[in-house]
């Protein structure tokens, strides 16, 4: 089976269950693979404060443990992944107009892909999905929001609205039921995005349908005992 396209060459079976009986593979950061020694440090890590004062020093050991992926979206599609765990900060006033991401200037007030380091804007990205998936019209991948920092409601509400136009009628809305594939490809949509932040859109589905249990463990043998004793 070629990975790229896994799903459309799934058995009539598997097509016809509902998503959360089949075995998705996903990457945790999936945007963080472009954090480089030179990333600027976002106020979403825990020790911002402290490695804010130690200068290159500073991004040097934080870009060690921010960056927790090699391959960027469109090489994690083609590799099969379909989750995407994202962490996206809103940029408030700039500090100073030197300040630069992956050489492009921080604007205020737009969304970036973080993990204790600035990656790439978050539409950029997504363009990228939305490629991958019109040329393959039977793949689905979820786009779990699950941190977002600096973010009241309006802001949500528009970051919502940003990645709907990214994905126009590709979508697919809350109905409370959980979709096949079957189901899914009769209507074209083709992302399930998931928001931890503010009200949602009909198209946006809401922090309470998925469970992200975290072991916090580097043990294989833990980890799988604590999905054991926490899975569905």
């Amino acid at each position: 089976m070629e990975l790229k396209n896994w799903m459309a060459n799934l058995e009539e079976t598997c097509v016809q269950r509902p998503l959360t009986l089949l075995s998705i593979p996903g990457s945790h950061d999936s945007c963080s693979y472009c954090i480089s020694d030179s990333s600027l440090l976002s106020p979403d890590g825990d020790a911002y404060q402290l490695l804010k004062v130690m200068g290159d020093l500073g991004r040097k050991l934080s870009a060690k443990w921010a960056r927790a992926q090699d391959a960027n979206l469109t090489e994690q599609l083609t590799a099969g992944l379909r989750y995407f765990d994202l962490r996206v900060l809103q940029t408030g006033s700039i500090e100073s107009d030197s300040l630069r991401v992956s050489s492009a200037a921080i604007c205020p007030g737009t969304f970036y892909f973080v993990h204790g380091q600035f990656a790439r804007e978050v539409t950029s990205e997504l363009f990228n999905v939305r490629t991958f998936l019109r040329e393959n019209p039977k793949e689905v991948v979820i786009l779990d929001f699950n941190h977002i920092y600096q973010c009241d409601d309006a802001s949500a509400l528009r970051l919502q609205t940003s990645v709907k136009q990214v994905f126009p009628g590709m979508l697919a809305p809350h109905t409370g039921s959980i979709p096949s594939l079957n189901e899914l490809w009769s209507t074209g949509h083709q992302v399930i995005c998931i928001f931890h932040c503010g009200p949602c859109i009909p198209e946006v589905w809401p922090a309470g349908c998925i469970q992200s249990p975290w072991p916090n463990t580097t043990d294989v043998d833990k980890l799988f005992q604590f999905l054991d004793a926490n899975g569905p």
